[in-house]
């Protein structure tokens, strides 16, 4: 038997490269944050997001990049303490990959992050692909911020979904000349490549107005999906936001622990084989 080599794709050669000019305006809005930041903390980040993403949900945006700095700062304080009892970097990393794979069998653990390596490798060539054009230079469509969003909320799921073992994925259509009137925007499939969910998303500049883009056409046959700091208002018209949509329950709960099972699954071939009756929403 063959070993498993884990090949890891370097992270720098997936990003888009960006022009001089580009770079100038990143260096601007990290400057601002920066600014922000020195000025209020958490807050002034909070102020900030608010600034430059308006609709948003700054708070909650806020919240995320507290809990990584949590976790980035308790990986350094480990590191640190590591080195000083004289463990070397390549050791520490090591036993963060054993804790991190302790409940994998051991000939899961490479392909499971070869899985993970070309998930991320997908997400990110998803992500330029829907933000820069065919010649490289970030797209001028009116409508670049919803299919960036549509992108990224797919990234989410299908990262989250390799993670866990799923067979499901999520896919954003792009038809092959103009977008057609009522299309599909979003599909999930099962791991025979089905579509067994299909979405209808809009990204209003509040959710009034979200609501009166979904009364615009026919979208019967499709769920329909909306940004997450409007659920509250559109709630009641029947539309789900991101956060609230999930992949079917079944498989979340049962798929994973089949991968690690596969012996007694040929045992008992029916057992956790039934299909769902219920989709639920896809996961964000």
């Amino acid at each position: 038997m063959q070993p498993i080599i884990f090949n890891p794709t370097p992270l720098a050669s997936l990003l888009p490269t960006f022009t001089p000019e580009q770079a100038h305006a990143f260096s601007a809005i990290l400057g601002r944050f920066l600014e922000a930041e020195a000025k209020g903390g958490a807050q002034g980040i909070e102020k900030q997001l608010a600034q430059e993403l308006p609709g948003c949900d700054a708070k909650e945006i806020r919240a995320e990049i507290e809990a990584e700095l949590k976790i980035y700062e308790q990986k350094q304080e480990s590191l640190e303490k590591a080195l000083a009892n004289g463990r070397t970097k390549e050791q520490w990393l090591a036993s963060e990959f054993h804790k991190a794979s302790q409940n994998l069998a051991t000939q899961e653990v490479l392909p499971y992050l070869n899985n993970l390596d070309n998930a991320l490798k997908e997400a990110n060539y998803k992500i330029q692909e829907a933000l820069l054009t065919n010649e490289g230079l970030i797209s001028q469509n009116p409508n670049l911020d919803g299919f960036i969003a549509e992108q990224q909320h797919a990234n989410s799921f299908n990262l989250k979904a390799t993670a866990r073992g799923s067979q499901y994925r999520v896919e954003v259509l792009k038809p092959e000349g103009q977008y057609s009137k009522n299309g599909v925007d979003i599909v999930m499939k099962n791991g025979e490549g089905k579509i067994i969910q299909r979405h209808q998303s809009k990204y209003g500049q509040d959710a009034p107005n979200t609501q009166k883009a979904f009364e615009k056409g026919d979208y019967r046959g499709q769920q329909k999906l909306v940004p997450s700091d409007q659920k509250g208002a559109t709630a009641g018209a029947g539309l789900k936001s991101y956060r609230q949509a999930r992949s079917p329950r079944w498989h979340d709960q049962h798929a994973f622990k089949q991968a690690r099972s596969q012996r007694a699954a040929e045992q008992s071939p029916t057992r956790g084989q039934t299909p769902p009756k219920h989709l639920q929403r896809l996961s964000s």
